[in-house]
């Protein structure tokens, strides 16, 4: 689930504000698009070079499994890839990046899993395929399959209304008469605010204490601003709301449905829309701003964003997905990766699905605060690749991209972390205060001890780490962004650069 975070609202903030002047700002290495295109997050050890193991400790084929070719030897191209993934992915987890990350790099029926940092402070081990991570909105993938699935099973339509499937006394809102239909909730098209809380809820309450009436009341205070259907605005409210309306018509409640409709038929036991005391030990705690934090419980809005799941679950789960392993979903598999309306950029949206069209990828990435998910899938080709972290940052998209170039044999450069300076705490004020770059925004840079934090208006504060190249610069490592600032002639800095999408936009002390 991708809280309003930076991923989609520094864009959407510099697109307000006005760009004063384009620059060339260097973009991750980007076989696929980054699939973030609508939302869009120390002491780490550092991998062996044998690392990963090929099919180590895969699924043994189970009762009912006809995945192809279960014991034909995984081709070699997969070891070649998977030794260069490492090689990349290894400086990332040394410069502190991710202090914790799992990936599957998958070839049909094949998987290589590759595993780096430590778990936590407490358990300095490294993860393994099966460690537990927060996955945020590729949540909403399984949504999107319940709903195909609920097609299938002639349940429902897409066109069904939402009013239709709501408790008795529970009104959606409409727009000019015009109603919202299952499709508008998994196209996000729905007209519903991105969000049924208000953004500045603290993070560990954030969805913890929203329960099921708490989402049928908010449902009924909502007023649309436009017709449903009409333009494509992502909202974590229509995804979770889709995942208990689809519960509610089954007269069942979320986790029950997901387990008896999707994650029970593929077995995935470790896939779960909440994390519970039975699996607590396998999960890695997230980190934010190199801090450990706790599971973030998503309460009514779990569909959305609340799950956790591993390496291994979700590898079977993209196997499925391409057609290598055979099951009792594959129609509402299928069904659930057909494009419904384009979603700009040569893609499209599926069942909560993104399509990239040429060459065609299925994609879908996530974030809460502390982890930061991303998984693609090529259903021509059957490759594949899942990268959970414990850390929110950006380097899961290059690094992702990366894997996927290398599995496709496409030739690219690895891509590196910027080098990391050091500021003396002394010169830190410097820089702290208030910019003004607009009469509705402003950049707020204020310090702790060892660091500056960089805050938009309306967003949250977010780490800055110093260029080692460049004086007066920094970087993010939750967003492809850098932060400049500018002197006048006395020395004393008076402006704050934010560079970002190509974009430069400025701001006065």
């Amino acid at each position: 689930m991708n809280r309003p975070f930076p991923w989609l609202l520094m864009a959407v903030g510099l697109t307000a504000c006005g760009a004063e002047d384009a620059t060339n700002e260097p973009a991750p290495d980007a076989t696929v698009p980054a699939p973030d295109a609508l939302e869009s997050d120390a002491g780490a050890v550092a991998p062996d070079a044998d690392a990963g193991s090929p099919d180590a400790g895969d699924d043994p084929p189970d009762a009912g499994d006809d995945s192809p070719d279960a014991g034909a030897p995984p081709p070699p191209a997969l070891a070649l890839a998977a030794a260069e993934v490492t090689a990349a992915v290894t400086p990332w987890v040394e410069a502190g990046w991710l202090p914790a990350a799992s990936m599957a790099l998958i070839v049909g029926e094949h998987t290589h899993f590759l595993d780096f940092g430590e778990v936590s402070a407490a358990r300095p081990e490294r993860p393994t395929p099966d460690a537990l991570y927060a996955i945020g909105s590729v949540s909403k993938t399984f949504t999107g399959l319940l709903l195909a699935d609920a097609v299938e099973r002639g349940e429902h339509t897409l066109d069904t209304p939402l009013q239709a499937l709501l408790p008795e006394g529970v009104t959606a809102p409409t727009f000019e008469g015009a109603g919202i239909a299952l499709s508008h909730l998994t196209t996000h098209t729905s007209a519903l605010p991105r969000d049924a809380v208000d953004p500045d809820t603290p993070e560990p309450r954030w969805y913890a204490d929203f329960t099921l009436d708490n989402l049928w009341t908010w449902l009924a205070g909502v007023s649309l601003d436009r017709a449903p259907g009409a333009e494509l605005e992502y909202s974590n409210a229509g995804t979770g709301l889709l995942g208990q309306v689809l519960a509610w018509a089954a007269q069942t409640d979320y986790e029950t449905l997901l387990h008896d409709r999707v994650t029970g038929p593929l077995a995935l036991p470790d896939t779960l829309a909440v994390l519970d005391p039975d699996h607590a030990a396998a999960f890695v705690p997230g980190r934010v701003d190199e801090v450990e934090v706790e599971y973030q419980h998503l309460a009514a809005l779990s569909p959305a964003g609340g799950f956790v799941s591993s390496t291994r679950a979700m590898a079977r789960y993209l196997q499925f997905q391409t057609g290598a392993r055979s099951g009792p979903l594959d129609a509402a598999i299928t069904r659930a990766q057909t494009p419904l309306r384009p979603a700009g950029d040569g893609m499209q949206i599926a069942y909560n699905w993104f399509v990239q069209t040429s060459p065609r990828y299925v994609f879908h990435d996530g974030s809460v605060p502390g982890h930061a998910t991303n998984v693609i899938f090529g259903p021509e080709n059957d490759l594949g690749v899942v990268f959970l972290t414990a850390s929110n940052t950006y380097a899961v998209y290059p690094l992702t991209n990366f894997a996927l170039a290398r599995l496709a044999g496409v030739e690219v450069p690895a891509p590196t972390p910027p080098a990391e300076g050091f500021v003396e705490p002394a010169r830190l004020d410097d820089y702290t205060g208030t910019y003004t770059v607009g009469p509705a925004m402003r950049f707020f840079v204020t310090r702790s001890d060892t660091h500056l934090s960089f805050r938009l208006s309306g967003q949250e504060a977010i780490r800055l780490y110093p260029d080692a190249d460049a004086e007066d610069a920094f970087h993010l490592r939750v967003v492809l962004a850098r932060v400049t600032f500018e002197r006048d002639a006395d020395g004393a800095v008076s402006r704050c650069v934010l560079h970002q999408n190509g974009q430069r936009v400025a701001g006065t002390r």
